[in-house]
């Protein structure tokens, strides 16, 4: 039986070599699609607003999106994005608590000091009003290194849900068609590597999805233990 075992050329050339010494470029698995082959299936555009940067992604030939200027293949994409909630508790404390010495200034006549402190509230307001986020946050699959983000937003909630089952959906059937074993896990690797070369990866965020890649494929090629 033909066992693999992934090999390391040099730094960075990652390749899959079989017991009987043939070889499977993994940067097959990672081939972007030319522009005039691209068909343009689903689109969001988020625009931007006020602290919030704009949002644009094309879903296009079926497992392959756009989104914030990079290119993502969704077979090396967690199905699922991590919604992630911040809220500016300080802040919006502080502008509260502005808010009643305004109101009781106001009471007292003061009203200078009112309307300073209304001031200040209103400031304090617009702050927590930025620092505050609500965000779907993809991930790579086995690398764990975050991807792009949308906005989870009121206004687009519906379009917004319909293509997050479209990406689920897509995801999981491109993750299909990759190969198995030693072999999906060098197509990731060198996933990561292309956005790191492209520099949408930092070089110790590509380090990080390698070490964890390949943690993943010693758990996987570890030996069963016999029962007793």
């Amino acid at each position: 039986m033909m066992g693999t075992r992934l090999a390391q050329m040099g730094e960075e050339s990652i390749i899959v070599e079989s017991v009987a010494g043939a070889r499977l470029e993994p940067e097959m698995y990672t081939r972007i699609p030319p522009l005039e082959e691209r068909e343009v299936e689903q689109e969001l555009h988020q625009p931007a607003g006020l602290g919030k940067r704009r949002r644009d992604l094309v879903l296009f030939s079926r497992h392959f999106v756009a989104c914030q200027g990079q290119i993502f293949n969704l077979a090396f994409l967690a199905p699922r994005p991590q919604r992630i909630r911040t809220i500016a508790w300080v802040s919006i404390g502080f502008s509260l608590a502005f808010v009643v010495a305004a109101g009781l200034a106001f009471a007292r006549s003061q009203i200078p000091l009112a309307l300073g402190a209304a001031g200040v509230a209103m400031v304090l307001g617009v702050v927590a009003f930025l620092r505050c986020s609500d965000r779907l946050l993809f991930y790579t699959r086995t690398g764990g290194i975050p991807a792009f983000d949308l906005r989870n937003r009121l206004t687009d909630r519906r379009q917004l849900q319909s293509l997050l089952e479209i990406l689920e959906s897509r995801s999981k059937a491109a993750a299909k068609c990759l190969p198995a074993g030693s072999q999906r896990l060098a197509a990731e690797v060198a996933e990561h590597r292309r956005l790191m070369l492209s520099g949408w990866l930092k070089p110790h965020s590509y380090e990080r999805a390698k070490k964890r890649i390949f943690a993943r494929y010693s758990r996987m090629g570890a030996p069963k233990k016999k029962a007793a």
